[in-house]
């Protein structure tokens, strides 16, 4: 009964803590200058969001891309800390 609550348990844990990816483009031919933050700071699930990003002096054409994700490590770091602290991957490639 005990392995059973623990599988209830971890299986639970898991499915709370989804990966996502979201990608915009703005249109724009993407050139080789990539920025990337690994982890970029939201806080309460993603309630409260991220600080703002300024790109501008290193994409002086603008934004093709920015994705966002959170990848496995983390929404492992967002379930260790119950969801208070929790860090996206953020990547942005300027417009050529």
């Amino acid at each position: 009964m005990i392995r059973l609550r623990l599988a209830l348990v971890a299986a639970l844990a898991l499915s709370g803590s989804a990966c996502f990816h979201q990608s915009v483009s703005s249109g724009l031919e993407p050139s080789p200058t990539v920025i990337e933050h690994q982890f970029v700071r939201t806080w309460l699930w993603g309630i409260v969001p991220a600080d703002t990003i300024d790109v501008r002096q290193k994409c002086p054409s603008g934004v093709a891309k920015v994705e966002t994700e959170q990848s496995f490590v983390n929404g492992l770091v967002g379930l260790v800390t119950l969801g208070i602290y929790t860090p996206q991957h953020l990547r942005v490639t300027c417009a050529a």
